[in-house]
């Protein structure tokens, strides 16, 4: 890994030489480097067998908008766009490998200087872990159970200019490898990290300033998303279901950018049946909950984060409060495609696909 490394440190140097006529632009792009150091950290007593120390490299390719040609990103002060390759070594050869990720990640700025800048970074992507566990092979590798799960990353960055071309970048943040129970076992991996590394970049960097703001739009309208999802159940053999929804929620503009929302779910959650033994009866596999949330709308994607109660659950294996986090492509003003995570609390349930309508009211 070290010789690419520094030959992807070279190419990034190199490509400042040609910059040295001030630009008159904007920040547009840029191509980067990281390098990683970190730790598998364990969050569960059965997985401190799995500790260790991690070391990966992550490329990465960035995209500023320029904000005369698109709004909302001067309303959120010149986020920035972007998708990394990361390869990680997890430290343990035989039981948990390495991991190589591809991860799409927007980054939304807190705080600007004069020739830098401090970042909020969220990505969501999949990844693909080489080693994974094996009742026969891998039976210590408790913590995941598929190769190819989803990864989630959160972490504040600093973007500071040290030439016409040559940002170096400083942050630290969480990495999380997870499947959502769609394979067991799933306690999930979490690799806590520092990041240091070098992006060079077209156009000066740009302070934003009160850009003039405009109107409000006040709309309210009604939202009905079908869900679908699977998990697998089980010990020492797993079983898959399935798992379908219906939701409904009345949203509101709230700002330019946010929506705000309330509403109601109700799924069919077939491993309940795993527990109780019974069969398809609606009773033993029905939950209904009452939520609210919000949701950021960038373009054609939005953030989606929502908290919900159960009114109704077949037992109390789960907690009585749920939340989702995910995220929406608009394919139109009144259909949309989502994918979210519901958890309750620190626990999983599942990763969870949906397909929405938009009915706007006049």
């Amino acid at each position: 890994m070290k010789k690419q490394i520094y030959a992807i440190l070279a190419i990034l140097w190199f490509g400042i030489v040609p910059g040295q006529v001030k630009a008159q632009k904007p920040l547009t792009s840029g191509w980067g480097v990281n390098l990683y150091g970190g730790y598998l950290a364990a969050h569960h007593e059965y997985l401190q067998q799995l500790e260790s120390h991690t070391l990966g490299m992550e490329i990465r390719y960035t995209l500023a908008r320029h904000p005369a040609n698109i709004p909302w990103a001067n309303q959120l002060r010149l986020p920035r766009s972007g998708v990394a390759l990361l390869f990680v070594d997890q430290g343990n050869p035989k039981l948990t490998g390495k991991a190589i990720a591809l991860i799409p990640h927007q980054e939304f700025r807190i705080y600007s200087f004069k020739s830098g800048s401090f970042y909020f970074r969220l990505g969501a992507g999949l990844a693909w872990l080489t080693k994974r566990y094996d009742a026969v092979e891998n039976r210590k590798q408790i913590a995941i159970g598929a190769h190819v799960n989803p990864v989630m990353q959160f972490s504040f960055v600093w973007h500071q200019r040290i030439f016409q071309k040559l940002e170096t970048d400083f942050g630290i943040g969480l990495t999380h490898f997870s499947n959502g129970n769609f394979n067991l076992p799933n306690f999930g991996m979490n690799l806590p990290n520092i990041h240091l590394g070098l992006t060079r970049v077209d156009g000066y960097h740009q302070k934003p300033g009160r850009p003039p703001m405009p109107p409000a739009t006040k709309t309210q309208n009604l939202d009905i998303s079908l869900n679908g999802a699977t998990k697998e159940e089980g010990v020492t053999s797993f079983t898959r279901y399935g798992i379908w929804g219906l939701s409904a929620r009345y949203q509101r503009h709230q700002g330019r950018l946010s929506r705000i929302f309330a509403g109601g779910d109700f799924f069919i959650d077939n491993t309940y049946r795993h527990r109780s033994g019974e069969g398809r009866r609606l009773a033993s596999t029905a939950e209904a909950g009452l939520t609210a949330g919000h949701r950021l709308r960038m373009g054609a994607v939005s953030l989606f984060t929502e908290v919900g109660v159960y009114v109704l659950r077949p037992d109390r294996i789960k907690a009585a409060w749920y939340q989702r986090i995910g995220l929406n492509y608009f394919l139109s003003d009144k259909y949309y495609a989502g994918v979210y995570l519901k958890t309750h609390l620190s626990q999983s349930d599942y990763v969870q696909f949906t397909l929405g309508r938009i009915l706007n009211f006049k």
